[in-house]
């Protein structure tokens, strides 16, 4: 999945804490996809998503310098910024998106087939079911499985310990196997 080995991207970190752009052109390559999908999934709109990334790396731009995990996948740090420029936006506006809205602008490549209209309907179920938990087990579980964060990554993203965010997630993965049982009638 990603075009670096862990040691690369550590090694091209450090050229852009050092301040090295074109190292950091190579970071926004390889994180851009993950933080865009991180905010498409919680802004109104394509157009939101859009400039929030392009402000979330600008941001990161600047504070890259002061990074302080050098040896770290950067991509929490990433999440970090984001998280707080959609809560600024979210203050704003007052108005996020529908499921199926965020859904329809997801950008797939591939044909409308019978497998994948199954598999839209499936990830709209669970975007509804993960909109019923708690806002922090939602948040673990998002960042944890769609962000494909580490434990300890989501950890420093939410501002809790390991435990804490081990917690949210049994709680949360525990509140939706319920869900899905009642809905779906599985054990």
């Amino acid at each position: 999945m990603s075009a670096h080995t862990p040691e690369e991207m550590a090694k091209i970190v450090e050229r852009a804490i050092a301040g090295d752009r074109d190292a950091f052109g190579l970071i926004y390559e390889e994180y851009f996809t993950p933080v865009y999908r991180y905010i498409l999934f919680r802004v109104r709109s394509k157009e939101d998503a859009d400039e929030l990334t392009q402000e979330i790396f600008l941001k990161a731009l600047t504070a890259f310098a002061r990074y302080e995990a050098k040896r770290e996948n950067p991509l929490p740090f990433f999440y970090t910024i984001a998280k707080n420029a959609i809560i600024d936006l979210g203050e704003k506006r007052r108005v996020y998106a529908t499921d199926e809205e965020i859904l329809t602008q997801i950008p797939d490549d591939a044909m409308q087939t019978e497998t994948e209209a199954v598999r839209r309907e499936e990830r709209l179920a669970l975007k509804h079911a993960l909109r019923k938990l708690p806002d922090d087990q939602r948040e673990a579980l998002e960042l944890r499985f769609m962000g494909n964060l580490s434990g300890r990554d989501v950890a420093r993203v939410m501002g809790k310990s390991e435990t804490a965010v081990r917690q949210l997630q049994s709680r949360g993965l525990r509140a939706l196997r319920e869900h899905f049982n009642e809905s779906y009638g599985t054990r």
